[in-house]
């Protein structure tokens, strides 16, 4: 590799064989000095003003989904500055969902994160991008789940991090395997912001829609929330149809339930939460569906009506979340005229085609990007070969 010089302490653990030239590294010996550290172990009591903090289910699918924020105590906060993020660091996921990945932008200088998440800053001879790859990959990621430990929950200790595999190529060939792995992650990126600004878009004409109404209904004379049906895991068979349940897609199954487009909304487990779907699907038994009485209900109307009504507070029972069917129908709902209505449904009826297709084309990007990183981490593709196959995609 030239000009770079990495050790080898890696010999003991049963790793793939690389191509000639590539070496296996520990993370430790890729970072800083003092470059791993988890974050706050008691954050406290939230203090709406305070110091935002990342926590586990901030992390999904190599990005940080900076919502659902806590924010505690600067002084708390203050005792943790190590953990500090500046931007640029690599976020990984210690606890519960172990062994997510993602990288901290710019815009979340100042930030800090909860214990459960370990804040990796590399040393100036290896890129962020190129150690959450690794991360994300095996055998990194195999050598995590072998030494999580399960007392109380999966959790990772930061002494078996430090000893990772990272697989080390010469920087040349770093750089062109990140950059095609970092496209195809660009383009997904893009696809989800489009479809975020034009939902936003959306909301905006709900919210003026609903504003020039002083129409109360109640829900339960709109729609009945109609409910799933049981599908245990084994029962499914292979096929192309999406199961819902309350916390979303959780497979597929090869039989319709409900013919779409259609809403479902979580009844047990993560309760209240509302989705669409723009093709046929299968809601299972911890949700409801949506089914309209009147021809008030368009589909697009509720969609935004159901999301704005709270339902995640109803639970009906503490000890088993629930959401409470007799409740939620006596709700009642601002509704403009039928005309504004069905004039609403065609200017938004668009936005829901676009996000359906955006998302289709970025769950294939992404399809992509899992099945290519693996090979391009033990050289079994080479990047020529990689280039040609993305290129025929995008």
């Amino acid at each position: 590799m030239s000009d770079e010089v990495f050790p080898e302490s890696t010999a003991e653990l049963d790793l793939p064989e690389i191509p000639s030239g590539w070496k296996y590294c520990s993370l430790e010996e890729l970072l800083e000095s003092n470059a791993l550290s988890y974050g706050i172990v008691q954050p406290g009591s939230e203090d709406p003003s305070g110091v935002p903090i990342l926590r586990v289910k901030n992390i999904r699918e190599g990005r940080v989904l900076a919502d659902d924020l806590l924010r505690v105590d600067p002084v708390v906060e203050s005792k943790y500055q190590r953990t500090r993020l500046k931007g640029g660091e690599v976020l990984l996921s210690l606890v519960g969902s172990i062994g997510e990945t993602a990288i901290a932008h710019s815009s979340l200088s100042g930030f800090n994160v909860a214990r459960a998440i370990a804040v990796i800053r590399p040393s100036a001879n290896i890129s962020s991008l190129w150690l959450r790859y690794c991360l994300s990959a095996d055998p990194a990621q195999r050598y995590m789940h072998l030494w999580k430990t399960t007392t109380v929950q999966e959790t990772l200790n930061l002494r078996d991090v430090r000893r990772l595999p990272i697989v080390v190529p010469p920087k040349y060939e770093r750089e062109a395997i990140t950059s095609i792995l970092g496209a195809l992650d660009d383009k997904i990126e893009v696809n989800d912001r489009t479809s975020a600004t034009s939902f936003k878009l959306a909301e905006a004409k709900y919210s003026e829609l609903v504003e020039q109404s002083n129409e109360l209904i109640s829900l339960g004379d709109l729609i009945s929330l109609e409910y799933g049906k049981s599908l245990p895991v084994a029962t499914r068979a292979e096929g192309m149809i999406p199961v819902y349940g309350s916390g979303g897609i959780v497979g597929t199954h090869n039989r319709v339930l409900v013919f779409g487009p259609g809403i479902i909304v979580g009844r047990k487990g993560t309760v209240g939460t509302v989705y669409w779907c723009e093709e046929d699907f299968f809601p299972i038994d911890t949700t409801f569906y949506v089914k309209p009485k009147s021809s008030l209900a368009t589909l697009e109307f509720m969609y935004f009506s159901l999301r704005g009504l709270g339902l995640d507070g109803m639970n009906s029972d503490s000890a088993v979340p629930g959401l409470n069917r007799g409740n939620a129908h006596a709700l009642q709902i601002r509704v403009p005229d039928q005309a504004d209505i069905h004039r609403f449904r065609h200017e938004v009826r668009p936005v829901f085609r676009l996000r359906h297709t955006l998302e289709k084309e970025s769950a294939s990007l992404a399809l992509l990007r899992d099945t290519l990183l693996p090979k391009l981490m033990s050289g079994e593709i080479r990047v020529r070969e990689a280039e040609k196959i993305v290129e025929e995609v995008t």
